[in-house]
């Protein structure tokens, strides 16, 4: 059986080419009660000029490995800036994706000193 949540991200067009990330036509609203998980490093310009780039990349990486390993899923749309990500959550996942961005967060500040 077909989910509400699986069928909106099975109608969700594919970009074919570069240029089609400006096409507004190939976007979609969210469905309600769908959230984004979104996080960002604080002073990020500043850790990359020190020569962290990897520490920064890697944690706004883990925005996405974090949020898609708690709901167990990987089909979920997202973005990554390098110094952070967004990640789409269905409204059942909301909790989910709350806590693993508190799981994430600690670990960038502990393992990477960066916040």
């Amino acid at each position: 059986m077909i989910t509400a949540d699986d069928e909106f991200l099975t109608g969700l067009p594919v970009f074919q080419r570069f240029e089609d990330v400006v096409d507004p036509a190939l976007y979609r609203a969210l469905p309600p009660g769908w959230g984004l998980a979104i996080a960002d490093i604080v002073d990020s310009t500043t850790a990359i000029q020190t020569g962290r780039y990897k520490a920064v990349n890697m944690a706004g990486a883990a925005v996405i490995s974090g949020v898609s390993n708690s709901l167990g899923r990987h089909d979920l749309p997202f973005v990554f800036g390098g110094d952070g990500a967004a990640v789409t959550v269905p409204p059942g996942g909301l909790p989910l994706a709350s806590a693993a961005l508190s799981s994430v967060q600690r670990w960038v500040k502990d393992d990477l000193d960066l916040t």
